[in-house]
């Protein structure tokens, strides 16, 4: 039995190349959820995990530090589940990020440093 289900909903998880960010697509899939990976590197070990699962991913290489480029990332995130409603955007990155001046705003959509 699944601890929660999130069969029907569409997750993107940025840092999916390793650690946190991959542990967390790779968990979202087994609850169910589409998994989009963004990574500025390559999630390509990430997206066959959740493949091998039965799930389904699809992979956007981006820099996200670049906050100019995060609609882009997210309207081509759409492109492979035709749809983000219901979407949980997870950013994983280390805490010091967070304490050196990440602005995030789930409003609107952006985040800058």
């Amino acid at each position: 039995m699944k601890l929660f289900d999130l069969t029907g909903k569409v997750a993107m998880v940025t840092g999916t190349s390793g650690g946190i960010g991959q542990a967390l697509a790779v968990g979202l899939a087994e609850a169910g959820a589409s998994v989009v990976c963004v990574t500025a590197t390559n999630s390509d070990e990430t997206v066959e995990a959740i493949r091998r699962l039965g799930g389904k991913a699809g992979q956007i290489s981006a820099d996200l530090g670049n906050a100019d480029i995060l609609e882009d990332v997210v309207r081509e995130a759409m492109g492979f589940f035709g749809r983000m409603k219901g979407a949980v955007i997870f950013l994983a990155s280390p805490a010091s990020d967070y304490v050196n001046g990440h602005v995030l705003c789930l409003d609107g959509g952006w985040m800058a440093r």
